[in-house]
């Protein structure tokens, strides 16, 4: 039996048993077993972590053979298990037929006839692992017929709770997933949103049928995607605990905003199709019983209990009992056969009857725990829990999910309740409340609705009552939890508590009294406990007014404030251990895992880094140095540096060893923060190249680091005492991106001319160029085993190559906009991508298929990078954020939400009253500049602004943004009036003609687009860009509109006709502004290579070049009278120019990041009637700056209100050193 025989074997007999092929992990195990390898040797073979391989999957795969072989297996001994069962294939080639899973490229044993079974695409999402199941033969049989050989549409399995629905569901489907070739399995016990289980459903349905998994955005797309399957394919829908979704009080309704699912019931049931719907259920929707007849498609089978003879082996899988058969039946029919019932009541058997089943009968006949259902039941069970055991069930309903014993430990209050807690959980166990998987523990679907139920009444209780415990044992939310499980605690539990106070009180303003009155009761004696955190979350969810709140003194413990205006707040001296506030992130350009995996490092457009700890997403290190753009950070193969480089063309290396990192106590960050050692330090700034550093990668021994920039040069750099190398020559555009194969001896680069090398990096060689891609190579990277190399590019698709050979065979297509990042996981057979599309997908590499899609960031989506293990992806995107996915699940577990007004574009009315302002909040501002003062806030786009424009009659505003979209808004009252749609990606600038019935817009598709204001037409799409549109302006007599690009060129366009009339070039990078002479005889623009240039418009000569910015510059402005010229830069400084003379008569300074945009007011700046002329600044230091040009002196700075601005934070503890920087960056202070 060779290696391939036995995997094949091992697949079989699972697959026999348990209804499954092998999963990847468990095939790195087998393989690795078959070859003798060690634990550890897999682990690093596969790149999976050992404690995983060792601990969780290894034992478990064994424990799954030896059933399913029927024999003792072990890691030792499982060879010989495994020849057995080939042995017995080879005789009796019908059972291979059978169990065959081989895969169909494998030549079977040539005695056997091998059948290859048809490919189930299955995903079992939360159905339970049955390790025991009695009875149910006939039920089982039944069911099977309808489904099967009947082809009912829709089969409802109702009982009561408690009854097996789920257990004999889960058997069912083990049973007949064979018959199916789509098998999905959802849960409905957290009462997910009718869309969100679309969502989850649509792409594997998509996957087998050869689609891509891209869901539609429109409910009505998604249905029809959904009957299109159901037709297509043979699929088998199983919706668990439907009953979830149905209203408590109101028989077969629904919950509100779940009405969806009854039309999914009754067109399933309805329309011809080949698919069932299974469902389980303590009520029959209302949509069944019109449709249901035993001749019809759509039945419902009403499970019984458990029949004595079940019952009673149910009971012995609890211990030994003793019994007749006569107190057998009596027990069991006494309890109707209810399993959960029965678990119950044999627990309390042994507990306090040494397993007589005369001694229970007895107690029962006395007129003793007799129930009428299993609520009933359950709360005798709950009433006789003492109350450590009570709040471990409520802890265990808040979890959601299973949990350690050391995580509930970490959440008890008091020193008393955790001594108590491992007899607590060994007592619920007895009583077979709670169950145990592994190592951690979780609650049956009835219990856990029970014990929420419990939780939600008792709270209300408190609450109205002014008696607070439980608020003060438990957090309603976990604030640093997975994301999906801190929403479904808010929607599950303080939902439910919110609505049933609002009734309860009438007037919000009643309630949020009773709230706040809770909290100055707490004021008066401050313990350290739950219930500040738990009130200030449901003052949140109240959306109630927090502004100036007291909360001094207080334990303030698991409150989710991300997004929360806590402006004016008392914090003064509080415990804020565990509670989440917002981030400053802003466009998050690039994210890295240290090499175990504990660190995640962000950099961001800002030109900040931030590291947080993984398994707490607490903030441990934020460091600043760069003045532009971090596009890329990495971690040293030691963990101990992080290299970054920048828009700024440096390169730094910090020092990021940390300590304490293992420890969750925010005391030993602060000590880790305060210590001599102070990581953070910059250790070397690496000089030479002579435009933005777009990529660094470390060698896999430390000893290298390479460098690609715009300057179309590699860089090779010592990395212990930062000496330039080697410069590698060979690309001719940009170079985008580098990294080095595993072994160190290749290094492999991309760039803008649409090209890949692969170097030798010890001759200096250029070894291969490979071609393919038709746009800009944006990343590449290699396999695990460095045989493989992936690009991804801006023509939207990702191509696999050999090494070896140079040859593409193989190109991935699913996104539909630039691919950013690729990442393999560590065994090699994943591929994750990110795109400007706003998605991340997993592809398998092995046939290039894409598995799954990971949705939820709003915009570009610039990184992605696997943890070392492979089990979390992390990603980095425009929108602000950085997450956490579970790979497995493709759930989001942890979002860094940023949070920026920085400015990006102002722009006066022509009166200069008003000044509109656009920031990177996604928030238009105008601003009385009378009163010098925000008048009024304009929310609409839904992600940044890159301009405003004001229109020459001062009546209406045009902003655009990274939403695709331009707004055009009434000053007067704030309105939106109008959106226009056709960009097909970021609107990077509008401009007003000057008889204002025209607005030009600019983009990154390339194109400049011309709208009639008046109704929002597209006059015109002018094409000839190949890069970026940044900008456009109108000439003074708007017959000419300029644009500049990332093309490097300026174009002049004919407004009549859209003819490109002259392409002026002398620019060597991006060209982000350009700005008209009020005379229209002279065009200035400015360029992120540092220049600022002035052109002839007539013959397109360049009359001028400044170069005495230190970085790119982003905008330019003249003043009204022609003889001056503003220009701000990425140096963080403003340049006032003679444009007489070309000289630069005065340097401002005073901004502490970029400036974005400058403006001079309409008051000519010549004039000396002291009739305050201005030139206005704005930053993404999120402020707007007024200068006296003449003296260049400042006069005001104009800022918004941030996120918690005033919010004091004077003596607060448990904040470390960089949340305290955070908080004091979005307006918090300490005094």
């Amino acid at each position: 039996m060779d290696l391939e025989d036995a995997l094949h074997v091992a697949n079989s007999v699972v697959f026999a048993k348990a209804g499954r092929r092998l999963n990847e992990v468990e095939v790195a195990i087998l393989l690795g077993a078959l070859q003798e390898q060690t634990y550890e040797q897999i682990a690093e073979v596969s790149g999976y972590s050992l404690s995983y391989i060792k601990r969780n999957v290894g034992p478990k795969l064994w424990n799954l053979l030896e059933q399913a072989c029927g024999e003792s297996v072990s890691k030792t001994n499982f060879r010989g298990a495994l020849e057995h069962q080939w042995r017995r294939s080879l005789i009796d080639a019908t059972q291979t037929q059978t169990l065959a899973v081989k895969q169909p490229n494998a030549a079977p044993p040539a005695t056997a006839t091998v059948t290859v079974l048809p490919q189930i695409w299955a995903d079992w999402g939360e159905a339970m692992d049955i390790t025991q199941f009695c009875g149910r033969t006939g039920e089982l049989q039944t069911l099977e017929q309808w489904i099967v050989t009947e082809r009912c549409r829709v089969v409802a399995l109702l009982g009561i709770g408690g009854i097996g629905k789920s257990t004999l569901a889960v058997k069912l489907v083990q049973q007949i997933q064979t018959k199916f070739e789509v098998v999905v399995w959802r849960s409905l016990q957290n009462a997910p949103p009718f869309e969100e289980w679309l969502e989850t459903v649509l792409p594997l349905l998509l996957r087998a049928q050869g689609e891509d998994v891209a869901v539609p955005s429109s409910l009505d797309g998604k249905l029809l995607k959904l009957r299109s399957g159901l037709r297509q394919k043979r699929c088998l829908l199983i919706l668990d605990n439907v009953e979830t979704i149905l209203s408590a009080g109101q028989s077969a309704q629904y919950r509100a905003g779940y009405e969806s699912y009854g039309q999914l019931f009754k067109e399933i049931g309805g329309v011809p199709h080949q698919s069932c719907l299974l469902l389980t259920s303590r009520e029959k929707p209302r949509e069944i019983v019109p449709l249901e007849g035993e001749q019809q498609a759509v039945r419902t089978f009403l499970l019984k209990g458990l029949n004595p003879e079940a019952g009673q082996e149910l009971f012995r899988c609890k211990g030994n009992f003793a019994g007749t058969d006569s107190e057998w039946e009596r027990l069991v029919t006494h309890y109707g056969g209810n399993p959960l019932a029965l678990k119950l009541v044999a627990a309390t058997t042994q507990d306090l009857f040494s397993g007589s089943i005369a001694e229970i009968l007895n107690y029962v006949q006395q007129g003793f725990a007799v129930f009428d259902d299993i609520r009933d039941l359950l709360q005798h069970q709950f009433d006789r829990l003492s109350e450590i055991e009570q709040e471990m069930l409520f802890e265990l309903a808040i979890n959601r999910e299973p949990v350690l014993l050391s995580k509930l430990n970490q959440d008890l209050v008091t020193q008393a309740a955790r001594r108590r807690l491992p007899d607590a959980m060994q007592s619920l166990l007895r009583r077979s409340l709670i169950e145990k998987e592994g190592e951690r523990f979780f609650l049956q679907p009835v219990v856990m609705e029970y014990a929420t139920n419990q939780l939600v009444q008792c709270i209300f209780w408190e609450i109205a009552s002014q008696s607070p415990e439980r608020l003060k044992s438990h957090a309603l939310i976990k604030a640093q939890a997975k994301d999906y499980v801190r929403e479904m605690q808010k929607r599950l539990i303080v939902e439910p508590i919110a609505e049933q106070l609002q009734l309860q009180f009438g007037k919000s303003q009643s309630l949020e009294q009773q709230l706040k009155n809770l909290l100055e009761q707490q004021k008066q004696a401050p313990q350290p406990n739950y219930l500040a955190g738990n009130l200030l979350n449901l003052l949140v969810h109240l959306q109630s007014n927090l502004r100036g709140c007291d909360l001094s003194e207080l334990a303030v413990w698991q409150a989710d404030l991300r997004q929360v205006n806590l402006a004016g707040v008392n914090f003064r001296n509080a415990d804020l251990t565990t509670s989440v506030f917002a981030e400053t992130l802003s466009s998050v350009m690039s994210v890295s895992f240290n090499p175990d995996g504990s660190l995640l490092a962000i950099g961001d457009l800002d030109g900040k880094i931030y590291l947080w700890r993984v398994v707490d997403g607490q903030p441990v290190l934020t460091v600043q140095g760069h003045a532009g753009w971090i596009w890329a950070v990495t971690f040293s193969p030691d963990g101990k540096t992080l290299a970054s480089c920048s828009h700024d063309w440096l390169i730094r290396l910090w020092d990021v060893q940390i300590p304490n990192l293992e420890h969750s106590n925010s005391a030993n960050l602060d000590a880790a923060s305060d210590s001599s050692h102070r990581p953070g330090t910059c250790l070397n700034t690496l000089r030479g190249h002579s435009h933005r550093v777009w990529t660094i990668a470390f060698s896999p021994d430390g000893q290298l680091l390479a460098s690609g920039s715009d300057d179309q040069t590699i860089r090779l750099w010592n990395a212990q005492d930062g000496t330039c190398l080697a410069v590698l020559p060979g690309h001719t555009g940009g170079v985008t991106s580098v990294r080095f194969s595993p072994n160190g001896k290749l290094l492999a680069s991309a760039g803008e001319d649409a090209s890949i090398r692969l170097w030798s990096v010890d001759r200096r060689t250029t070894l291969k160029t490979l071609q393919g891609h038709s746009r800009w190579v944006r990343t590449v990277t290699f396999s695990p085993d460095g045989q493989l190399l992936a690009s991804g590019s801006e023509d939207g698709t990702i191509r696999l190559w050999q090494v070896e050979t140079g040859v593409c065979f193989k190109t991935l297509q699913g996104h539909t906009g630039w691919v950013t990042s690729l990442s393999f996981n560590p065994n090699g057979q994943t591929l994750a991508s990110s795109s400007e599309d706003a998605s991340v997908r997993l592809w398998n590499v092995q046939d290039g298929t894409c598995f799954k899609l990971l949705q939820g960031h709003s915009s570009c989506v610039w990184k992605v990078a696997f943890n070392p293990d492979g089990q979390i992806l992390a990603s980095g995107s425009a929108d602000l954020s950085a997450r956490l996915w579970d790979v497995q699940g493709g759930t989001c577990l942890k979002t860094f939400h940023g949070r920026t007004n920085g400015i990006c574009s102002v722009s006066f009315s022509p009166d200069g009253s008003t000044l509109a302002s656009g920031s990177y909040d996604a928030l238009v501002r105008l601003w009385d500049m009378r009163q010098e003062t925000c008048s009024r806030d304009l929310p609409g786009h839904t992600s940044w602004i890159w301009a405003v424009a004001v229109h020459p009659n001062g009546q209406l505003v045009a902003s655009a943004s990274n939403d695709q979209t331009v707004r055009l808004w009434n000053v007067r009252d704030g309105r939106c009036l109008r959106i226009l749609h056709g960009h097909t990606g970021w609107v990077l600038s509008v401009a007003f003609s000057p008889d204002g019935q025209t607005l030009a817009s600019a983009s990154n598709d390339q194109t400049v687009r011309l709208w009639n204001v008046r109704d929002g037409r597209c006059l015109r799409t002018l094409h000839g860009h190949t890069g970026w549109a940044w900008a456009v302006t109108f000439s003074p007599d708007g017959q000419t509109l300029a644009s500049g690009s990332n093309d490097h060129t300026v174009r002049l366009w004919d407004v009549r006709d859209g003819k490109c009339l002259r392409t002026l070039h002398g620019h060597t990078c991006w060209v982000l502004s350009v700005a008209f002479s009020p005379d229209g005889q002279t065009l200035a623009t400015s360029s992120m290579d540092g220049s600022v240039r002035w052109w002839d418009v007539r013959d397109g000569r360049c009359l001028t070049t400044l170069n005495d910015h230190t970085n790119g510059v982003r905008c330019a402005a003249f003043s009204p009278n022609g003889r001056f010229l503003a220009s701000g830069s990425d140096d963080q400084t403003i340049r006032l120019w003679n444009v007489r003379e070309g000289t630069c008569q005065k340097v401002l300074q005073g901004h502490t990041s970029r400036v974005c945009s400058v403006q001079f007011s309409p008051i000519d700046v010549s004039l000396q009637s002291g009739a305050d002329a201005l030139l206005v600044s704005g930053s993404q230091d999120e402020t707007i700056k007024l200068w006296n040009p003449t003296t260049g002196e400042c006069l005001k700075t104009l800022r918004a209100d941030r996120l918690y601005e005033g919010m004091n934070i004077q003596g607060a503890t448990g904040l470390t050193v960089a949340q305290k920087t955070t908080l004091k960056a979005l307006g918090a202070i300490e005094h």
